[in-house]
């Protein structure tokens, strides 16, 4: 379903250097090894550093329905993977980033570029008022309009069953450290069995940390 791709860099896990310089994990949900027909996918590794930008390539990524009404139902999440929060639910190391375009419907007026990339930047300082992440649109499948990321607190993936929130929740930035086990999901914010992925689609994320 999620693999670890050949393509991620890592100097040394027990050595002070991999602290020091860029690594990259890079991580492929794959329609054709079990994300097809599903809406969620996650995989845990162990990462030990301050995650900065994070790449999500929807390039490869189809959807079983890709009308305009489903470009807003991905979304993408980070969790601690060594343990949930005392009730049992997630624990979020970020907020969820919701409004995502997963589908493979052509962007309108993109030229020759007919697919959609994102990418998130942690915030420079954990003084900042906005939001933990900045999200940036590369590429957009909406036919009207570019599809706008929207980053709200852990409450807001209870959101109507395909909608995405649009309020920007303030007072929650995140400088990117993590330690032990690191959890990666990949959704749909739909109602279950509705829109899943399809098994044709694939969809590559790229984290770079230090």
């Amino acid at each position: 379903m999620v693999r670890i791709s050949t393509h991620s860099l890592n100097d040394g896990e027990s050595r002070y250097a991999s602290r020091t310089r860029v690594n990259r994990l890079v991580l492929d949900f794959e329609g054709e090894n079990g994300l097809g027909t599903t809406q969620f996918s996650s995989v845990t590794t162990h990462i030990n550093g301050q995650i900065q930008t994070i790449y999500i390539d929807c390039t490869g990524g189809r959807l079983s329905s890709n009308t305009d009404s489903d470009t807003a139902l991905g979304m993408f999440h980070i969790t601690n993977g060594d343990y949930t929060c005392v009730d049992g639910t997630p624990m979020f190391l970020c907020s969820p980033v919701t409004g995502l375009d997963f589908t493979n419907l052509t962007t309108a007026n993109s030229g020759i570029i007919t697919k959609r990339t994102y990418m998130l930047q942690t915030k420079e300082g954990a003084d900042s008022e906005d939001q933990l992440l900045d999200a940036y649109v590369m590429f957009s499948g909406h036919s009207s309009a570019p599809a706008l990321p929207n980053l709200g607190g852990p409450g807001h993936t209870s959101a109507a069953a395909g909608t995405s929130p649009a309020s920007r929740i303030k007072g929650q930035p995140w400088t990117g450290l993590v330690a032990g086990k690191v959890t990666f999901t990949i959704g749909l914010l739909a109602p279950p069995g509705s829109v899943t992925f399809h098994p044709a689609g694939n969809y590559r994320i790229t984290i770079l940390y230090t």
